[in-house]
């Protein structure tokens, strides 16, 4: 894993660093930036805007529209990076952080359009009001999200208060009211004034969106998403028995997942398993031990190490390009197509498994 430093330098000056660099460094750093930087930034933006939950692979069984979306934004990014590799001046990225979650955004944004155009429609009749409109505004909150309200709350934080009256109201659109009217009788500029007035401060253009969309009664078919569903059921007390239906299921497809994992070439099994970690940064072995999915001695076996050798290895994860190619006495590009090749093996496998 990269330095703080290097990390910093790669999100902000890398257009000096790319300037520096000869042909074969400019491709090593193409490819590590693809395997390594882009897909967690990718999960991660596909889980905000869409409830869509795939593994370190890119891969979930239960949401083949998730796999699809994850590996045409890997496209459209690779393109792009092409892109830069054949003309840096014209086609220059300078921070490709923002890139990664720019490209990713915008398909998220078109698989909405495109899955449920009532909502984009008015998504966009919302934006354009509180845009033209002198007593509404749309600004940037902290995390980058859009939030809109009255303008005289412009640059404020989201209102938790209010996001809480507006889910509230998403659950129960009845005990939504406006005294004397009713709602689907309003103008939609007067709507709009009565959810803020009502919400008492600035909530996600999002969130807002989805409220007016079951207000007016022009939903298109919900997407299922898994925020939206633990969001609306934290009240239930849960049941022990399915939490552990629910532990023994995930076991099963960690066990399933190292199968597959076991039966790469060696240079690939350790190219791909020695860098992978989730959304919180734990690394693939401990999250297989921690399920009680794979036992240690199994892993050190498969890795052909001693116990001592595994334990000092597990230490050290997970492990960069530079700490994965002294491991594997070779260089960084190799270790690169080494994990570019295992991970396309383990994601056909694992489609051939549904």
């Amino acid at each position: 894993m990269r330095c703080g430093a290097e990390r910093y330098h790669m999100e902000t000056s890398l257009q000096s660093s790319w300037k520096t660099a000869n042909e074969a460094e400019r491709e090593e750093i193409l490819s590590e930036l693809l395997l390594q930087e882009a897909p967690p930034l990718i999960r991660k933006v596909l889980r905000q805007r869409l409830g869509f939950y795939l593994n370190p692979l890119g891969v979930n069984s239960q949401q083949p529209e998730a796999e699809n979306l994850y590996q045409d934004i890997l496209t459209k990014l690779l393109q792009r990076s092409q892109d830069w590799l054949a003309d840096t001046d014209k086609n220059a990225i300078h921070n490709y952080r923002n890139l990664v979650i720019t490209i990713a955004t915008n398909a998220c944004h078109d698989y909405l359009r495109a899955k449920s155009p009532n909502r984009a429609r008015l998504k966009n009749k919302l934006r354009e009001l509180c845009t033209r409109h002198r007593d509404f505004k749309i600004w940037a909150g902290a995390s980058h999200e859009q939030l809109c309200g009255f303008v005289v709350w412009a640059g404020e934080a989201k209102s938790s208060t209010a996001m809480e009256q507006i889910r509230k109201w998403q659950t129960f659109p009845d005990s939504f009211f406006v005294s004397g009217e009713e709602v689907q009788r309003l103008t939609f500029t007067k709507l709009v004034a009565e959810v803020f007035q009502q919400a008492g401060g600035p909530v996600e253009l999002e969130a807002m969106t989805k409220l007016l969309t079951t207000l007016l009664g022009t939903q298109d078919h919900p997407l299922e998403s898994l925020d939206q569903e633990q969001e609306e059921t934290d009240w239930q007390p849960i049941d022990p028995a399915t939490n552990a239906e629910l532990r023994l299921e995930g076991r099963a497809t960690l066990q399933l997942l190292w199968e597959e994992i076991r039966q790469l070439p060696r240079q690939q099994r350790a190219a791909v398993c020695l860098s992978l970690t989730d959304q919180n940064g734990n690394d693939l072995f401990s999250i297989l031990l921690e399920a009680e999915a794979v036992t240690g001695t199994q892993l050190a076996s498969d890795f052909e190490l001693s116990q001592r050798e595994f334990i000092e290895l597990l230490r050290q994860l997970p492990l960069d390009n530079a700490g994965i190619a002294e491991y594997l006495g070779t260089t960084r590009a190799i270790v690169n197509k080494w994990r570019w090749r295992g991970l396309q093996q383990l994601r056909a496998r694992l489609r051939q498994e549904k």
